[in-house]
């Protein structure tokens, strides 16, 4: 490994623990993970696209499951079962002292900046973050991945890019990036320390 400038994580799955989020919604609204799944990814693009905000994606979402639910609260149910991945913030807060942070993530309107005050350990070390419901664009689309070596002023081997999706990491190899599926902080940490 070359030894990169910048460290690019991705949140969901990687510094924050998403799937808690879900499976709280999905025991709440009583389906089965491939019955909101089918539903969930018909919107989770447009919200993650910054089309349809949030709460707009979970009232169609709902109308779609007839379910009567409020869609403000399945929203909270949602934000309020986010975790923080204590290890990989560690890790976080160690690499700053060795490398330039980053962030680049599919997320929806406004969530983010939620984010930050929920978990601001988690996002004090990042110098940039570009969230694609801001850009407008996201991972695999190249030109997210574009956005942050303009935002880093770096490319190819001088960005170590982590993300838990396969095809985000396939993406990020494609244009020269050094890459982690992420799986493990200390299995990182031991390729980066």
């Amino acid at each position: 490994m070359n030894r990169p400038e910048w460290v690019i994580f991705d949140l969901g799955g990687v510094v924050l623990n998403w799937l808690n989020c879900r499976d709280l919604t999905i025991k709440h609204l009583g389906f089965s993970l491939e019955e909101f799944n089918l539903v969930f990814g018909k919107y989770v693009i447009e919200m993650e696209l910054g089309n349809i905000t949030p709460l707009q994606g979970f009232t169609q979402i709902l109308h779609e499951l007839k379910k009567p639910d409020d869609p403000q609260t399945i929203l909270n149910l949602w934000m309020n079962g986010l975790l923080q991945m204590d290890s990989t913030v560690e890790l976080i807060q160690k690499l700053s002292l060795s490398y330039k942070l980053g962030v680049c993530t599919n997320n929806w309107v406004g969530i983010v900046n939620q984010n930050k005050l929920m978990f601001p350990r988690a996002f004090e070390y990042f110098n940039f973050i570009v969230d694609s419901s801001i850009t407008r664009t996201r991972k695999p689309d190249v030109d997210i991945y574009r956005t942050v070596e303009n935002r880093a002023n770096a490319s190819g081997k001088s960005i170590f890019f982590i993300d838990d999706t396969l095809s985000n990491i396939e993406t990020a190899n494609s244009i020269g990036w050094q890459t982690y599926h992420f799986k493990d902080a200390l299995e990182l940490e031991k390729m980066l320390l």
